[in-house]
C-alpha cells in the first residue's frame, strides 16, 4: 500500500476579504475538496504579514525536499501573538478611537453573538494599535546574546548560526514531523563544517606570519592577531597582600641565646691577594 502525500495549506489575511480574494479562497477549497486523501485540510484565519500578495503557506508531511526560497513561507506559518499594555497617558486617544469606530454601531436585534464578539474585539484591537497599546510579539527565537569571540568567527559565521537557531525554532513550532528538520540538520552541519574551516584557515595564516615574520614589526603583528583582552589593573595595595600573606603563615620564633663573640686577630683578617694566589698554585 503507498504512502499517499498529506498536504496542509493554511491562508492568512490582515484585512476583510475582497470579493477577488473571497473568490480565489472558494478555488481553493474547491481544489481541496477534489484532492480527497492527499489534503489534510485547509483554513483561514486572521494575521499580520508583511507581504503585498496573496500570502498561501504549503506543509507537505514527505521526505520530498523542497526550495530553499519556499522556507521563507513555511516558517511564516505561525500566526503572530500581540500583546496589550493600557497606558494611562494614552486613555484620551484610546476613547476617542473607539468611540468613532464604525464596529461599535451594531443591530443587537439581528446580529449574532458571535458577529458581535469579533467587532468588538477588532474594535478594540484597533483602538488599541492607534493609541500605541499594541505590540506585536517578536516570532523569531529570542536570542542569548553569546558573542563568540574568535577571531575567525566572522559575519558569516555568525550569520549561519542565525538561521541554524531560527531553523530550528521553527521546527519545534512545526512538531516533529515537519519537513523543516531535515533543513534544520543540514545547516546545522554546514554551521560546524564553516566553523572548522575558518579555524583551520586561521592556523594556517598565523603560523605562516610567524614563520615569515622578517622584523620586530612582523613578529608583533602576528602576536597581536592572537593576544587576548589585557587584565584589570589590581587595585588593591601591595599593604594589603602583604599583611594578609603574612597572617597565613606563623612569625619566626627569634632566639634569645647570645654567642660571645670570639675574635681573633690572625684568623679572622682578610685575604690577601698574594695568599689568595698562593691557595690557587697549590
Amino acid at each position: 500500500m503507498k504512502k499517499k502525500k498529506i498536504l496542509q495549506a493554511s491562508v492568512f489575511f490582515d484585512h476583510d476579504l475582497t470579493p477577488r480574494e473571497s473568490l480565489i479562497a472558494n478555488k481553493l477549497r474547491l481544489e481541496a475538496k477534489k484532492l480527497k486523501g492527499e489534503v489534510k485540510g485547509l483554513s483561514i484565519s486572521n494575521a499580520l504579514t508583511k507581504s503585498d500578495h496573496f500570502p498561501v503557506v504549503v506543509t507537505l508531511h514527505s521526505t520530498q525536499p523542497i526550495a530553499i526560497a519556499q522556507l521563507s513561507n513555511v516558517m511564516c506559518s505561525a500566526p503572530p501573538s500581540f500583546s496589550l499594555r493600557w497606558c494611562p497617558s494614552s486613555a484620551h486617544s484610546y476613547k476617542n478611537s473607539m468611540f468613532v469606530s464604525p464596529l461599535i454601531a451594531q443591530n443587537f436585534a439581528t446580529a449574532i453573538t458571535n458577529d458581535l464578539n469579533h467587532a468588538l474585539q477588532k474594535a478594540i484591537m484597533n483602538a488599541a494599535r492607534d493609541a500605541g497599546m499594541l505590540k506585536l510579539l517578536n516570532s523569531q527565537p529570542k536570542s542569548r546574546n553569546r558573542y563568540i569571540s574568535k577571531p575567525w568567527h566572522d559575519d558569516e559565521c555568525r550569520a549561519k548560526k542565525k538561521q541554524t537557531k531560527t531553523l530550528l525554532y521553527h521546527c519545534k513550532l512545526e512538531g516533529q514531523p515537519s519537513i523543516l528538520w531535515q533543513h534544520y540538520h543540514h545547516s546545522k552541519k554546514e554551521y560546524f563544517n564553516l566553523i572548522k574551516h575558518k579555524a583551520e584557515k586561521f592556523q594556517e595564516k598565523l603560523t605562516w606570519n610567524f614563520n615569515n615574520a622578517r622584523s620586530p614589526k612582523d613578529f608583533w603583528s602576528a602576536i597581536n592577531s592572537v593576544k587576548g583582552y589585557s587584565t584589570r589593573k589590581n587595585e588593591i595595595p601591595l599593604n594589603t597582600w602583604y599583611d594578609y600573606f603574612s597572617s597565613l603563615f606563623t612569625p619566626r620564633k627569634e632566639s634569645s641565646i647570645s654567642l660571645p663573640l670570639d675574635y681573633h686577630e690572625s684568623l679572622d683578617q682578610e685575604f690577601t691577594m698574594g695568599e689568595l694566589c698562593n691557595s690557587v698554585k697549590k
